[in-house]
């Protein structure tokens, strides 16, 4: 982890950081409407707000069937502390699929203190999820899963790095957002 801790500090320069926050200003008003829609709405599953928003933000693109199930999984899981593995395990035992991303995504939304698995994010810090057909597929991506949030603490722990998350809260000074997820944010949009 230690090479990747140096590789973000070495890309996130202060004007990648400058233009990602430049980058985020139409996403964060849509983020926050979902965090608080999430925190006060009774039942996702017939919630069609909430769902469009996150449809919309996160990109679900995925047939009525499996968004049912989904948003199912979300209402089951909705005032808990669940694992990546367990609602990975879920989402594929409901599906069919292995959704490493939009496990990561709920996930992300009932414990903000978890980052997202992203193509793009796992694109600038080298990772890779482990090929369709590889055995313990699950395992695997859980296991890299954990690995990310291990970065995302050492990032977040490091104070050669504590700018980064000022700079984001000077830009976007709301409580609701986590390091994690300002972290998540910035890593996301900046162009590198």
């Amino acid at each position: 982890m230690g090479q990747q801790l140096t590789k973000i500090r070495d890309v996130l320069t202060p004007q990648v950081v400058q233009n990602a926050l430049n980058n985020l200003q139409r996403d964060i008003p849509l983020y926050l409407r979902i965090v608080e829609r999430f925190s006060l709405s009774g039942d996702l599953r017939s919630d069609s707000d909430f769902q469009r928003w996150f449809n919309r933000y996160y990109r679900v693109r995925r047939n009525k069937d499996w968004r049912s199930q989904y948003y199912d999984l979300f209402q089951t899981l909705q005032g808990s502390k669940p694992q990546f593995i367990d609602v990975i395990t879920e989402i594929f035992k409901r599906t069919g699929n292995v959704e490493a991303s939009f496990a990561s995504k709920l996930l992300s939304t009932i414990r903000p203190d978890c980052p997202v698995i992203d193509s793009e994010v796992y694109r600038k810090l080298n990772l890779k999820l482990p090929s369709y057909g590889s055995r313990n597929r699950l395992e695997k991506i859980s296991s890299g899963y954990e690995a990310l949030t291990i970065l995302y603490e050492e990032v977040l722990d490091d104070v050669s790095s504590r700018w980064i998350l000022e700079s984001f809260h000077q830009r976007y000074p709301f409580e609701t957002i986590t390091a994690a997820k300002k972290f998540d944010l910035l890593l996301w949009s900046a162009k590198i």
